[in-house]
Parts: structure tokens; C-alpha cells; sequence
């Protein structure tokens, strides 16, 4: 079974690629918008080896505030991306935003 991991994020790269890689396994796909807000690159950085990663693509790229539509607007741009065409057929599907270690 297939399984695909939708992710916003805005900071925290070292946090993001931790969880990205304890998740790694290859039935397990990765779609990310990184708030247009910032610099995308730190992101990709940390993902260096890990399969299965789909980051949107510059032009894609959602600006996300909190509590508004963009969250919304951002999450159909995501599950679009991710039920295009693929190799495997995704089972289930899995959104989180907001990943913080709490400021620690």
C-alpha cells in the first residue's frame, strides 16, 4: 500500500528533513510546498537521498498565511500534484503543516 505525506512548511529545515527521512520507506511519497516566503533551498538540502520527494515548483509555490484561504488554496495545489499521473497508485493520504519542536 502506497502512501502519500502532504507538507507546508515555513521553518525549521533541520525538523522537516528529520521526520522526512524517519518516514523514508518506498511505498511512501512526499509532496511539499515550502512557503514562498522563504528560501526553498534549506528544505531540498535536508532531503539530499530521500526517494519518493515532490517539491513544488517555484511557479507553484503557494504563499501560506496562517488561518486563511491560502492554507486551503495550498492543500488542493498539493493533492493535485499528488494524484497526477504516477508510477504507483497512492492508497492514503496524510497533511500536516505547521511541524514545530515547540521552539526548543
Amino acid at each position: 500500500m502506497n502512501h502519500a505525506f502532504i507538507l507546508q512548511v515555513h521553518k525549521e529545515p533541520e525538523l522537516f528533513g528529520r521526520i522526512v527521512h524517519r518516514l523514508a520507506a518506498p511505498n511512501h511519497y512526499f509532496f511539499v510546498n515550502v512557503d514562498k516566503k522563504v528560501n526553498d533551498m534549506p528544505f531540498r538540502e535536508v532531503c539530499n537521498g530521500v526517494e519518493n520527494v515532490c517539491f513544488l515548483g517555484e511557479d507553484e509555490r503557494k504563499e501560506v498565511n496562517w488561518g486563511g484561504f491560502s492554507q486551503i488554496d495550498c492543500t488542493l495545489q498539493l493533492l493535485r500534484k499528488c494524484t497526477a499521473p504516477l508510477e504507483h497508485r497512492l492508497h492514503t493520504f496524510d497533511k500536516r503543516s505547521g511541524l514545530s519542536n515547540g521552539g526548543q
